[in-house]
């Protein structure tokens, strides 16, 4: 609903927000849980279901997402978080490692 003046736009988001907080705070938790964990699983995939390292196969819960590159060592646990078309385009900068070689990697 397209609002003419500004303030009274914010003014009834914020009432409704504080009326709806405890739902608006659970939905937005739930969404982003499901997210997340949609995201995880289809980078995993892409990036071929295995350690590049070990070459074996584990769940899912095993592997992190490591940064060929270094740059960006902290960017990954917010990777989850970005849009689908970013993690897409990181795709060819990220390697699939199991948590033990991830260690070691970072080690080094």
């Amino acid at each position: 609903m397209p609002w003419k003046d500004k303030e009274k736009a914010r003014i009834y988001w914020m009432k409704w927000y504080y009326k709806n907080k405890k739902y608006y705070n659970k939905y937005k938790n739930i969404l982003r849980y499901k997210n997340t964990k949609a995201k995880r699983n289809w980078l995993i995939k892409e990036l071929g279901n295995k350690c590049k390292k070990c070459g074996k196969e584990y769940p899912n819960v095993v592997f992190d997402v490591h940064h060929i590159d270094g740059r960006n060592k902290g960017d990954t646990e917010y990777l989850y978080l970005e849009s689908w078309d970013n993690i897409k385009r990181k795709l060819p900068r990220l390697m699939l490692l199991c948590a033990n070689c991830h260690r070691i990697e970072h080690k080094k």
